[in-house]
Formats: C-alpha cells, structure tokens, sequence
C-alpha cells in the first residue's frame, strides 16, 4: 500500500513538472520583451529546461527516430555556431532546441497540452480585443492589457500603442483605432494566434458546433486590424474549403469542391460580411486600405515587410552571398523577414538549411499539420517569427504534435493489419 501511494506521488509530480514545463513553453514567445534573465522568454525556458532536465532522469529520450526528425534543425543551429563564430547566448540556443526537440518527440513532454495552452491564451486573447472594443467605442476610453511598466526597454516603441490604441511604433499618430490584446501590437496577436488557428480549422470536424473556436479565432484576428492576418484568415478559409479530401495527406485543392453548395453558400456568406464590413466598419475598412496602399504614418502590410530586408540582400555578393555577413545586422528600422535576416546573416547555405525541418514536414506529414508547415514557410518571406528563436520552438512544438499523429495512425494500421477482425468490428 505505501509503495503505491509513493508512486502515485512520484507520478503526480512528475505531471505538474511536465504541466509547469508545457505552460512556460506556451507562454515564452509573449514574455521575450518582459523584464527577466535576458528577457522574460529566456527566464521562462531556462526554467522549463531544469524542469524537463528532471524529466529526462531514468528516461531514453534520444532515439534515431529524433535524429531523423529534427536532423535539418540539428544542422542549422550547428551551422549558425561555426559560420561567424560562436558565443554562450548562441551555444545555449542550440541547447534549448536539443533538449525541447527530444522533449517534446519522446513523450517526456506532450505538444498535445502546448497546444491545448495556446489555444486558450489565443481564446482570451480575442476576449480582450472584444472588450477592447466595446470600452473604447461604447465607453470611450481605452482598454490597456499591457504592463508596459515590466516592459525592457528595447520595447519602449510599444508603448504609446499599448496605452492608446492610436500610436504606431514609430511613435506617430494614427488615423484608426488598432488594439491587440495583451500583446504589444496587431501582428503579435496574429503569428501567436496562428497556429491555433490552423489546427482548430483543418484538425477539427465539419459543421458549425465543432468550428466554433475556428471561427471565434478568426474573428479575433479580423479584429486586430493586422493586414497579414486579415490575408491569412481568409486564406486559411478558402483552402479548407477548397480541400476535395480529409483523409489524404493535403487534400487537392479543387474548385468544384469550393462551388458545391454547401460550401459556396458559406464562401458567399463570408464575402457578404466581409463586403458588408469594408463598407459599414470603420476600422476593418482603413485596415484593408492600408493592405493594399501606404500612408504618411505607415508603409502597406507586404511592403513594409520586404522592402528594407530586400535592399540588405541586394548589396550581397561572393562570398557574402554565400555565406552570409553578420550574426546582427543594422541600419534597418524594424522589419526583416525570416527568409531575408537568414539570408542576410547565413547567406544561401544557412537560409536552405534553415528550412530542412519545415520541408521535411511537407513530406512527412498530412492534414493540419501539412499546411501548417506550408503556410510557415510562407510567411517566412513576410514575418521574421518564423526564424526566431521563440516562436520557431512553438511552431516546431505544434509540428511535432503532428509527427506523433502520424506515429499513431501508423499503429493504428499496423494493429488493424495484425488483427483483421478489429478492422470489421470497426466498421460495424
């Protein structure tokens, strides 16, 4: 009786270090421009990595099946350690994503519960913009979700927008309200909120009652006001319904399967209310203009992002080109691409190693997971979160999730195989 209960104590230790592990991992991409060690991100990690460190006691967590997951990010961050030579933050970097990888593939850590987390912190997320909204148009005064007091000081461009709602991080002034939650500005709230969202539209049944958190999400990031997430919402829709099989690794994206009826009243309805909005909706139609066209206080939602990081690649030749020039780059105010930062620092070698593991995923996995990889590397040319450091193990935790997704389909069939009755009665 004593050794039973011993070891369910054991046991429910275990689950809160790996639950206290799980949470910090969610929450790091939000918490890298708080105060901490470094940053309130890196406090988070170092924190979370003791804790799976004590997981790992007693327990094989490097296996061939790792190697052969994460072998093109294994390589990419040796890479990065001997192009321009190496440092402590830089060599505790490729430890973080050794340690999270093999985490994270064993078991020792489930990117199920990661998901779960991100999915509520998205969730309350899109409660605040909504509350946001109401205090600021109904009440007339301004929602401020930030603690812009914790901030570091290299965030200080945030913090007019965090008090106001009304400031860009340049400090002007602009013509439309654009709230973003607890997170410091629009397009925060949209990469963090976009994971979630692909799972929630591709990995969830049909119908309206199993769509509820995809679509609340969704309105979520309409009402952010960022223009890549206004892009991505719509995109990420009209693939779903594209989509002609959800049993197939992506399913071929066809138009017939879109002008069905079912779907195409739903693509109709969609148009419908984002017409209605461009035309009725103050801030949803300034949001769409500045899409497509730039203003005095703002260049537009693509442009903004490539123009600057373009110009950086342009004047690279030879070796540079190559290899790349810097680990840190300058003279750019603010906006640089994941493609373009790579391509910049690790030149044409380190960019291509540097999407090994999101091609590899394309190969590897279906459904969800396959567009989520898909869309990554897409973004990669308009967003820098891709590449950096918090956000590509959060996406890479996601990533994961699918792996272990596949790895159960393939006991699945491989039961069914053995044991041809269980097919039957299945089917019964």
């Amino acid at each position: 009786m004593k050794i039973s209960i011993t070891r369910g104590r054991s046991q429910a230790r275990v689950l809160n270090l790996a639950t206290l592990a799980v949470i910090a991992v969610a929450i790091a991409p939000i918490l890298q421009n708080y105060k901490g060690v470094i940053n309130g991100g890196v406090t988070v990690i170092i924190l979370a990595m003791v804790l799976v460190l004590a997981l790992f006691a007693g327990r094989p967590v490097l296996s061939s099946r790792c190697l052969n997951v994460f072998g093109g990010l294994y390589l990419f961050q040796v890479y990065k350690i001997i192009d321009h030579g190496t440092s402590a933050s830089e060599m505790g970097l490729v430890l973080v994503y050794f340690v999270f990888t093999m985490a994270f593939l064993s078991g020792c850590l489930e990117a199920k519960k990661v998901i779960k987390v991100a999915t509520v912190i998205s969730m309350a997320a899109c409660v605040g913009i909504i509350l946001q909204y109401f205090c600021y148009y109904l009440l007339h005064f301004h929602l401020k979700m930030v603690p812009t007091s914790l901030l570091l000081k290299s965030a200080n461009q945030w913090v007019k927008l965090a008090n106001t709602g009304r400031y860009s991080i340049t400090g002007r002034p602009i013509s439309f309200y654009r709230p973003s939650a607890f997170f410091l500005e629009p397009s925060h709230m949209f990469i963090y909120l976009f994971a979630p969202l692909v799972y929630e539209i591709y990995h969830s049944g049909a119908g309206f009652r199993a769509k509820r958190k995809a679509i609340f999400l969704s309105a979520g990031m309409i009402l952010s006001t960022s223009g890549m997430a206004i892009i991505a919402t719509v995109l990420l829709w009209l693939v779903y319904l594209s989509r002609n099989s959800e049993k197939r690794r992506y399913g071929k994206l066809l138009l017939p399967k879109l002008l069905q009826p079912r779907n195409l009243s739903i693509l109709l309805l969609i148009t419908a209310v984002l017409v209605f909005m461009f035309f009725k909706v103050d801030f949803f139609h300034r949001s769409v203009i500045r899409i497509f066209s730039s203003g005095s206080d703002y260049k537009n939602a693509v442009s903004g992002r490539v123009e600057g990081g373009y110009e950086f690649i342009r004047q690279m030749h030879g070796w540079e080109l190559v290899f790349g020039i810097s680990d840190h780059y300058s003279g750019l105010d603010f906006h640089m691409t994941g493609f373009n930062a790579t391509m910049y620092k690790f030149g044409i070698v380190g960019t291509l190693l540097s999407y090994l593991f999101y091609l590899k995923c394309l190969i590897d996995l279906r459904g969800w997971s396959f567009w989520l990889a898909a869309f990554l590397i897409g973004l990669s040319f308009f967003t820098p979160h891709t590449h950096g450091t918090f956000y590509m193990l959060f996406f890479i935790v996601f990533l994961t999730e699918g792996y272990h997704e596949k790895g159960e389909r393939r006991r699945v069939a491989a039961s069914e195989m053995a044991y041809p009755t269980n097919r039957l009665r299945n089917t019964i």
